[in-house]
């Protein structure tokens, strides 16, 4: 097989792996997240993200199959959320292993908001970071929610 023919069926597969995670997310609910057209914006075999770049937001979709590994690397991404002034919760709403994290920027602005999942052996982050401090607050956990719910019951 040629060089080419191998990049070309590596290209179709991140492209289809990526427009898979961009289908467990509706188009209206991330611009409603947002607050704007949002433009997807596909990340390989990784996920999916959306983004209103005037707004400095993007709202992200990441999966990965963790294996045997999950429940210690989701235990972990918990403690390291836990730093002072940031917000942790358990999430029962979501499943059994979930938490919600705001991760302050400064003031009452946050830099990252949003969900961490396990979810058999994969892990599953769903998150809103925003630059601007006018999207990713901790009552957007509020809002993002019932979304999360849905983009998780798709996986």
């Amino acid at each position: 097989m040629t060089a080419s023919r191998l990049l070309f069926l590596f290209t179709v597969a991140a492209f289809t792996a990526s427009a898979q995670y961009c289908d467990k997310i509706d188009q209206r609910d991330a611009d409603m997240m947002l607050g704007g057209q949002a433009t997807p914006l596909g990340m390989g075999v990784i996920g999916c993200s959306y983004s209103v770049r005037g707004k400095g937001a993007r709202l992200t979709l990441t999966l990965s199959d963790e294996g045997t590994n999950a429940k210690k690397n989701f235990d972990l991404l918990k403690k390291n959320a836990k730093n002072p002034g940031w917000y942790v919760n358990d999430e029962l709403t979501l499943g059994l292993t979930a938490f919600s994290e705001w991760i302050k920027a400064s003031g009452p602005n946050a830099a990252k908001v949003g969900f961490i999942v396990m979810k058999g052996s994969k892990l599953i982050q769903f998150y809103i970071t925003d630059s601007t401090g006018t999207v990713a607050k901790r009552e957007t956990l509020d809002k993002l929610r019932p979304i999360a719910k849905r983009v998780i019951d798709r996986i």
